[in-house]
């Protein structure tokens, strides 16, 4: 019978750990994916509607598409408006659903392409306003996990008390609440947005220069769970479905970064001296390969995701020499 030490302690209690996490992971992915639902239904519901009310024997033409708003049009616009809560949304979806209004008003085309920039919009400042949740709760969750570990399984004559306060930056601000920190990632959602929203217009607009058909409106609105059979550049749904995949993947690197920082710098605090790699279940190979190399010296050990890769969640823990 293998005797248990507190590093082998420490080291299971670190890998329930990564399995919550992960837990938490697969629960932000389900949200994400409502999200996604939300936007495919309100893009389809208009395209359909604009598409029924328009089209004629040869489908939704050029002609028909560049004729002015009418007020049903107007009033679809409207509607749409109505379903999204723009209480909280930041800069950037202001300044997008502004640019829509304004472009709304040309055309016909311009007021579908509006209305499928307007869903697209929802979608992301949802998901922002998520991460934002998730970044903060995994900070604080991971900070109560340091100290109860760290009371539990080490030698508290080892290590200074400082580990016992929240985990702070020099200037006293939590590392989440840093602008610089929360604009870099929240910047990179934004552009995969608007790149989105972009190719969406696109795909929509192509369809309808050369004559829309039924079939080409059900093709834009076919989605596939079937990776062999993933078609971004011709479905919108597959084109919107990679945002909630990139907001899933950005969501669990940004969480594993501040993590593997708070633990960094309550480490340095606290006098820890060499790190322990722990490995998530089914680690790649250039994680397990980071494993077997340790223990490291807590300065000279590699980061998380920087060293490693996007969806990291491997740990460092204490190495008790």
């Amino acid at each position: 019978m293998i005797a248990t030490t507190p590093q082998t302690s420490l080291v299971e209690t670190e890998k329930q750990r990564i399995n919550d996490l992960l837990a938490s992971d697969e629960q932000s992915n389900a949200e994400f994916d409502s999200y996604y639902r939300q936007a495919m239904l309100t893009i389809s519901d208009n395209l359909q509607k604009f598409y029924l009310n328009y089209a004629d024997d040869t489908g939704l033409t050029l002609a028909q598409a560049r004729r002015s708003v009418s007020h049903w049009d107007v009033a679809q616009w409207r509607r749409v408006l109505r379903q999204f809560d723009m209480t909280d949304w930041d800069d950037n979806a202001k300044f997008l659903a502004g640019k829509y209004s304004y472009d709304a008003g040309f055309n016909r085309i311009s007021m579908i392409n509006a209305i499928v920039g307007m869903s697209l919009v929802d979608l992301t400042a949802k998901m922002q306003k998520h991460v934002e949740g998730r970044l903060r709760a995994d900070l604080a969750s991971q900070q109560l996990h340091l100290r109860q570990t760290m009371d539990s399984y080490l030698d508290q004559s080892l290590f200074k008390p400082i580990y016992r306060k929240p985990v702070k930056m020099p200037a006293g601000k939590s590392i989440i609440t840093q602008g610089e920190t929360t604009s870099l990632w929240s910047d990179r959602l934004w552009l995969n947005s608007e790149e989105m929203a972009n190719d969406v217009q696109n795909l929509v607009n192509k369809h309808i220069r050369h004559g829309m058909s039924i079939d080409d409106l059900k093709g834009l609105l076919r989605g596939h769970a079937n990776k062999a059979q993933f078609k971004p550049g011709q479905s919108v749904a597959d084109r919107v479905k990679q945002m909630d995949y990139n907001a899933s993947r950005l969501l669990r690197s940004e969480s594993a970064r501040i993590i593997d920082e708070a633990n960094t710098t309550t480490y340095e605090m606290a006098g820890v001296k060499m790190v322990e790699w722990v490995t998530e279940p089914g680690a790649c190979d250039t994680c397990q390969n980071i494993a077997d190399n340790g223990p490291y010296v807590l300065a000279d050990a590699p980061s998380i995701p920087g060293d490693t890769h996007l969806n990291c969640r491997c740990s460092k823990i204490p190495f008790l020499t």
